[in-house]
């Protein structure tokens, strides 16, 4: 699987564990560049290339070719 995503909502909340109610961490915005560690239904774990934090976001909004 390529592994380098950009994320192509406005921006989105990075929380600590899959859930919309744990802790937020950081946030990702448009045209972030990020990897995936894991995913399932409703959440992918990344990892966002600039500042290298780590967390979950839902797994929508993201494409591997920015253009």
């Amino acid at each position: 699987m390529q592994n380098n995503f950009y994320y192509i909502g406005n921006s989105s909340n990075i929380y600590k564990n899959p859930s919309g109610r744990s802790e937020v961490i950081s946030q990702i915005i448009y045209g972030e560049k990020f990897k995936i560690l894991a995913k399932n239904k409703k959440w992918i774990k990344i990892k966002t290339l600039f500042d290298n934090y780590k967390g979950f976001i839902k797994n929508s909004k993201y494409v591997e070719k920015f253009s």
